[in-house]
Order: structure tokens, then sequence, then C-alpha cells
């Protein structure tokens, strides 16, 4: 039984696994197209849907508001009431049934029809909930070997059972995303996301490491989750310690005008109360060796405590494409030995999402 759909594990903890997942595929998506705008959580939940449908299934139900839309939910509750054991109801049917239904009534009086039509226009967003969008776009490559076929070399697979979807982005650039979760569903500790951006014309990749960790908007405790210690010594040993936050000299900072080579961080992100709660998110984003020495001397993550170091998704974003933040730049070859060294590529623990861009133009 997938994650999300597991009633055997607490539900809100599958729903705030949910909605970190959620926010780890907007972030991705949102650092790929370097709009200085983020995607909405629809279009987060667009793409989770083409990368991942199983988890995309179990995630909506988690996270039934999807669009604060109580026509989709009444609907939903429809459908239930009226379903047997032997005949399942389906509540687009239902929903389609009342489209048909309002159109014919209206026929040619539009223009005397507004609150109908705003009903209409409801329902197709209540239908949307439970049939997303397929998320066409011009960005889409749907033949992933066109354009990736001549790079067998870096595009190997990484995971057993790799899913994944393949979007063009702007300059020859193409954006690899998969989302992925361990077998033993009991065992999620969080979510994490990984980023890369490959330049091939040198065979050199850099990289941001992001775990996302539930808080309150204000505080984290240590004692809240029992892994959280462990996770942010295990970030700052394979990030921070082993060198990818230092450039080829062994500096946290060279002479340009960059920050650190930070190249893990904690991304707190608000609890989900229960299924009807906005999808609400801090956005800020904490160096990872920060948080381990405040786990070392504090009981908690606060505001307050991390006011100088910590920064908004907006400067994270713009600051990362433009290699002001993030690892130093290494070989491709060394990368994939960091990850088999340091067993980065095992999810065992984690929901993870990877996102690999490319630049093609080479």
């Amino acid at each position: 039984m997938a994650y999300f759909d597991n009633a055997n594990i607490d539900e809100e903890e599958r729903r705030n696994h949910a909605f970190q997942a959620v926010c780890a595929v907007r972030e991705g998506v949102s650092l790929a197209r370097n709009a200085g705008q983020s995607i909405t959580y629809d279009q987060a939940f667009d793409f989770i849907y083409e990368i991942n449908p199983t988890a995309h299934a179990g995630i909506i139900q988690l996270l039934l508001h999807r669009n604060d839309n109580d026509l989709a939910r009444r609907f939903k509750e429809t459908a239930q009431l009226l379903s047997t054991p032997d005949r399942v109801v389906n509540p687009v049917d239902l929903i389609n049934e009342e489209i048909l239904k309002q159109q014919a009534i209206i026929k040619d009086k539009k223009d005397k029809a507004q609150h109908t039509i705003s009903y209409i226009n409801r329902l197709i967003a209540a239908r949307d909930y439970f049939e997303p969008s397929e998320f066409q776009s011009e960005n889409r490559i749907l033949n992933h070997d066109m354009f990736l076929r001549q790079r067998a070399d870096v595009v190997h697979q990484l995971y057993s059972h790799d899913h994944y979807q393949d979007y063009a982005l702007d300059n020859h650039q193409v954006l690899r995303m998969r989302l992925l979760h361990p077998d033993k569903a009991e065992d999620i500790l969080g979510v994490d996301l990984i980023y890369e951006i490959h330049d091939l014309s040198k065979m050199k990749v850099r990289f941001v490491h992001l775990q996302y960790k539930m808080w309150d908007g204000k505080e984290l405790y240590f004692s809240s989750s029992k892994s959280l210690r462990s996770q942010l010594e295990k970030m700052d040993s394979c990030l921070c310690k082993a060198g990818h936050c230092s450039d080829a000299s062994g500096r946290k900072s060279n002479d340009s005008f960059r920050f650190p080579f930070c190249a893990g961080f904690l991304r707190p992100t608000s609890k989900i109360q229960d299924a009807n709660s906005k999808l609400v998110t801090s956005g800020i984003h904490v160096p990872a060796c920060l948080a381990n020495r405040l786990a070392q001397t504090s009981v908690k993550i606060d505001k307050p405590g991390i006011a100088q170091s910590y920064i908004s998704h907006h400067v994270f974003e713009e600051a990362f494409n433009t290699n002001i933040l993030g690892s130093k730049w290494i070989d491709l070859d060394d990368l994939k030995k960091f990850y088999e060294d340091k067993g980065i590529l095992s999810y065992t623990d984690r929901i993870r999402i990877h996102a690999q861009q490319f630049d093609l133009s080479s």
C-alpha cells in the first residue's frame, strides 16, 4: 500500500508529509522557471499528477481542500452516499450531470444568467479537483530520448523503479523531475528536495539539498522530531564538512561576491491542522550547519535565533540560480561517487523529490 493511502499510519503525519512534498515540488519547479514568482499550489498538484499519479491520488485525498472547494467535498460526499457494494458512484459523473443540467437551463439566455454561469464555473473547478488538468504546455517534453538520448552517460538511472518526467525550459535547458518514496511507508522520516544544475559543456554540476520539517510558523522543537538532530548532523557531515560548502581551496567563500558555498538547508514548513486548512508556508531557508549547531546547544529553532541567518524563498531562488549560493561546481563523476559513498541515492527513510536541470546548448 502506498504511503499516502496507508490508513495504518497517523493521518496527520501523512497529511503533513503530503504538504511537504507539494512544497518541495513547487519549489523545485519554481527554481527551474527562475521567473521570480513561485508556481501556484494547483500547478504543483498538476506536476505531481504527471510525475507520480499514485502519489498524487493519496496527496489529493489528504489535502482535500485544494482550491478550498466546498462544492468538491459536497459532491464527493453525495457520491459516497449513493454508492453501494455493487455500484460505485463517481463524483465526476455527478458533477458532469449537473453541468449539463445548468447549461440546458440557460441555453441562449446567458446574458441574463450571470449567477448560473458562475455556478457552472464553480462546478468545473470542482470537477478539476477530481480530474487534474492534464498539464499541457509548450514546455512539456513528450519524447525524453529526443533531447537526452545523446547524454546517456549523464542520465543513467539513479533509483530503482525510476519514475520521472522531463520538461523543456528556456535556452535549451531541460528539467527532469522525480518523486519517490520508500517501500516501507512506516519508515518515512521526512521530505527532501535535491536540486542539481548540470553544465554538460564542462561536465560539471552544482547542487543544493533541502530538508523539509514541520513547525508551527515560529519555532521547531527538536523533541518534536526524534530524527531531526541526527538528520541535521548527517546533512552537515555529508555536505558542509565533506567540502561541498567550500570552494576549491577549502574556503567558505572566495573573492567574488557570493554567500558561502551553502549546499544544504533546513526548510521549515507549516503544519496542516486538518484537511480543510489553507496551504501556506513560511518559505524560509536555514543553513544546515547553523541548524546543526542549534541542535547541539538549544532545545529548538525559532525565528529570533535564526533572524540574521535565514533567507526567504525569493532570495534563495535568485541567489541559487545566479550561483551566489549553493555548492561549488564539481565533476559529474565526483557527484556520482559522492552520492554512492554517502548513500544519498538510498531513500529508505525519505520522500524524495529529485530535480535535475540540464543545459543542452553544448
